[in-house]
């Protein structure tokens, strides 16, 4: 989070409510994937709460404290794309990027709730 002081209005975008997220909706994950700027990808909510915790088959060990629920996204998440925004066709933010798999898998992804941000 940064503040700027300026003195021209600058835009700024409207939070939304992932608790009325349901499978199948659109989503646009925005970010600098590969280190290509302003990367915008497109996708559907696979889960609204999906437990990721220590799972065998992607190997990954959530930390012991910390978010452990996510919302996953088939919408492509690659290196560089972590921290930005998981937008609905509203345009609203309703996740933070946090990761996709591309070793194992292809289309699936991973983001933290706009409302435990």
């Amino acid at each position: 989070l940064i503040k700027v002081q300026t003195s021209i209005e600058l835009p700024e975008i409207v939070m939304g409510d992932d608790t009325k997220l349901r499978p199948g909706q659109w989503v646009a994950a925005i970010g600098n994937s590969l280190h290509f700027p302003n990367t915008v990808t497109a996708g559907i909510i696979s889960n609204v709460s999906r437990n990721i915790t220590d799972n065998p088959v992607v190997n990954y060990k959530a930390p012991k404290a910390g978010h452990s629920k996510y919302i996953q996204t088939d919408a492509a998440i690659n290196p560089g794309s972590s921290g930005g925004p998981l937008i609905n066709l509203s345009g609203e933010v309703i996740a933070v990027n946090t990761m996709g798999f591309t070793d194992h898998a292809q289309g699936i992804a991973f983001s933290i709730p706009i409302s435990e941000v």
